[in-house]
């Protein structure tokens, strides 16, 4: 069978299987970038979301971040004054016991003058007198 069909008005001749072939790949052309364009419409559309999300997300590292610094500054000055207060505590602790050392000091200063005066004791050398009055049960009052 013929596949070439000539035109009464112009007496072109024309082959039938090219033209119904070439408008089925033109319909098939046609149907393919418009899917393709979808494709790439959506791909574009995905794009946008996540580098919105990406976006997002890093405001938030951010702002976590910022906070944990904000927390973590909070808790250094926490730590430095506490260390302040326990250095004023420790100052104060050894002042106190400065303090002690010199009311116990004039108690056994006293406790030497009686033992001295009473001459209970004979007392040669210092080292004797120590050695008695830690020895010797004695109450004495801070006031």
């Amino acid at each position: 069978m013929p596949t070439n069909i000539k035109c009464p008005n112009c007496a072109t001749s024309f082959d039938v299987e090219e033209v119904l072939s070439s408008d089925v790949e033109q319909k098939i052309k046609l149907q393919y970038e418009k899917k393709l364009q979808q494709s790439l419409v959506q791909i574009e559309t995905e794009r946008k979301k996540l580098t919105e999300q990406e976006e997002e997300f890093e405001k938030k590292r951010k702002n976590q971040n910022e906070l944990f610094q904000q927390q973590l500054e909070k808790e250094k000055q926490k730590l430095e004054t506490q260390a302040v207060v326990d250095k004023g505590i420790i100052s104060a602790g050894c002042l106190a016991g400065v303090l002690v050392q010199k009311i116990l000091a004039k108690a056994f200063a006293k406790v030497f003058c009686n033992l001295n005066r009473c001459k209970k004791i004979p007392v040669n050398n210092q080292l004797e007198l120590r050695k008695a009055i830690f020895q010797m049960p004695v109450a004495v009052s801070f006031v």
